[in-house]
């Protein structure tokens, strides 16, 4: 938590330079992460990994609303 921390505050290990709109437009985030690994855990480095890769899908919304769709319908049960 404490890296987030400095990162979100541009604080050591974190210098100005590294956020210079250059860099950060020229740049992949992942790329920039990797290049920070030797400031982070594995464990930060692994679940900054997650996040940027993780997949955009609304599929779990969907599932949800078919699963009420079957406890609540408006459907009359004789």
């Amino acid at each position: 938590m404490a890296s987030i921390i400095n990162y979100k505050a541009k604080t050591g290990p974190f210098h100005q330079y590294m956020f210079v709109p250059e860099i950060m437009n020229s740049v992949s985030p992942i790329a920039w992460w990797h290049s920070q690994s030797e400031r982070l855990t594995d464990r930060l480095l692994t679940l900054i990994d997650q996040l940027l890769r993780a997949n955009s899908s609304s599929a779990w919304v969907e599932r949800v609303f078919s699963t009420f769709g079957l406890v609540h319908s408006k459907l009359e049960i004789p």
